[in-house]
């Protein structure tokens, strides 16, 4: 699956060799769960809104939630899989510039 990261305050001057990529990637690996989780659970709210009304509160609260379930309950493999798209997400800017 490919996800569009928000990179673009990486400062590429810094990201001198792969291990400051890696770093990074780590760095940002909290967030990025978080907003595939959200993007998640956005998509199974438009499954839940056909059965059942929520307000908006309701529904902010449950894309909040969903972020912060993925963050807190992703398995080491898919962990390591996140940061490596975002390893290679920044390589690939910094071999842009």
């Amino acid at each position: 699956m490919k996800y569009n990261f928000e990179l673009s305050d990486v400062n590429l001057d810094k990201m001198i060799d792969d291990a400051a990529i890696r770093d990074e990637a780590k760095k940002r690996l909290p967030n990025a769960l978080i907003q595939i989780g959200e993007k998640a659970a956005l998509a199974s709210l438009e499954e839940i809104r056909k059965t059942f009304k929520m307000s908006s509160s309701e529904k902010r609260k449950f894309v909040i939630e969903g972020g912060k379930n993925l963050k807190k309950s992703a398995t080491y493999e898919y962990r390591c899989e996140i940061e490596n798209m975002l390893f290679e997400s920044i390589k690939a800017l910094v071999y842009q510039k």
